[in-house]
């Protein structure tokens, strides 16, 4: 089973690393975090965005779950994350698609 640190998930908002967010998890094929290009310290080129390659804390129900952000995506709500399917199959069936509530932190 490869490496949860080396797994990507891809997160849908910007946060601070003190908050907690709840939000929404979906998943799909890793692609584009609607304030990711407000991220602090963000500039024009995407592939040089601070938050990228930074380690969030995933919790939903009574599991927990590492994934590393990877890209944006225009189309999420503020804390709602999008997952690959492996770190969402870690939480739930794929066929569920959605789950709503879900908690999670930036790591500092």
């Amino acid at each position: 089973m490869p490496s949860l640190s080396k797994l990507s998930a891809l997160l849908f908002a910007l946060v601070s690393t003190v908050a907690a967010n709840t939000g929404d998890l979906t998943f799909y094929t890793p692609g584009l975090v609607q304030f990711y290009n407000t991220f602090p310290g963000a500039t024009a080129n995407p592939n040089l965005n601070p938050i990228c390659g930074k380690m969030a804390t995933v919790n939903y129900g009574r599991k927990s779950i590492r994934v590393t952000i990877t890209d944006k995506c225009y189309g999420c709500a503020l804390y709602d994350l999008d997952l690959s399917p492996f770190a969402f199959s870690l939480l739930a069936d794929l066929s569920i698609g959605r789950l709503h509530g879900a908690d999670w932190t930036l790591d500092a």
